[in-house]
């Protein structure tokens, strides 16, 4: 049965988010989940998602509001629409004023995209003759091991002081993930940077914010690890390291 998901998050969530300034951005399906609509405005930290997970018939998921997805099932377009509703009384309690404290974070803006997107190449390089290392003799575990490194060294300065290092450990981690097959990386509206794969899998990383992400918010190796297991294909996984979800099924 087709549910008319645009129409119900419209109704339910569209009047609320949009006087505080949010505009609702739906989105297209990926191969393993689907971001269904991301709400934002401008600002640090400005995002909210509403995704489906297609590795979990039925799991919908209210995420980047808090330390761990909010999630909720639903099995028809009435549960949906419970589901939905659930989604916008945790808004109104604590949710939107979650995202006006936000406001005063560091955010990133296009310079710092660009200066990733525009120069990856050399700040790669240099990052690599800091480390002493060579990005062809590292496997993705090797990789996850350095950058979650990075990441953690990184947390608590001051962003106008680390984000110069931050850009070429962000350029190194684009390169690893450029090692997946039928990768290429790309710059969306002149602004953020993906790593997106082209054959076998339609999904992609948006780097910079995966990476920002997890030095303001905590729990970087999982979300380093998730920038490889979104790109790779089930096949693919184990062979470098990670888990397979389909293994035993």
């Amino acid at each position: 049965m087709r549910i008319r998901r645009k129409e119900i998050i419209n109704k339910i969530i569209g009047e609320g988010a949009q006087k505080r300034g949010f505009n609702l951005d739906f989105q297209r399906k990926r191969s393993t989940f689907w971001p269904i609509v991301f709400i934002k405005r401008s600002g640090a930290g400005q995002l909210i998602e509403i995704r489906e997970d297609f590795e979990t018939p039925g799991k919908i998921s209210l995420m980047w509001l808090y330390k761990q997805s909010y999630d909720l099932y639903y099995h028809d377009e009435e549960s949906f629409t419970e589901a939905i509703k659930q989604f916008q009384a945790k808004l109104e309690k604590d949710g939107y004023a979650i995202l006006d404290e936000r406001k005063n974070e560091p955010s990133l803006c296009k310079a710092d995209y660009d200066a990733v997107y525009l120069h990856h190449e050399e700040l790669t390089k240099s990052f690599c003759k800091k480390k002493n290392i060579q990005l062809e003799d590292m496997n993705f575990q090797d990789v996850i091991e350095v950058v979650n490194q990075e990441i953690n060294g990184m947390t608590g300065q001051k962003w106008d002081s680390s984000k110069e290092f931050f850009y070429e450990v962000t350029a190194f981690y684009m390169h690893a993930l450029l090692r997946i097959p039928d990768t290429i990386v790309y710059q969306y509206e002149g602004v953020t940077v993906y790593v997106k794969r082209t054959q076998g899998k339609n999904n992609m990383v948006a780097v910079l914010q995966l990476l920002f992400t997890a030095l303001i918010k905590g729990d970087s190796r999982k979300k380093i690890s998730r920038g490889f297991t979104d790109l790779l294909l089930f096949a693919e996984l184990e062979e470098n390291g990670f888990e397979n979800p389909y293994k035993n099924i």
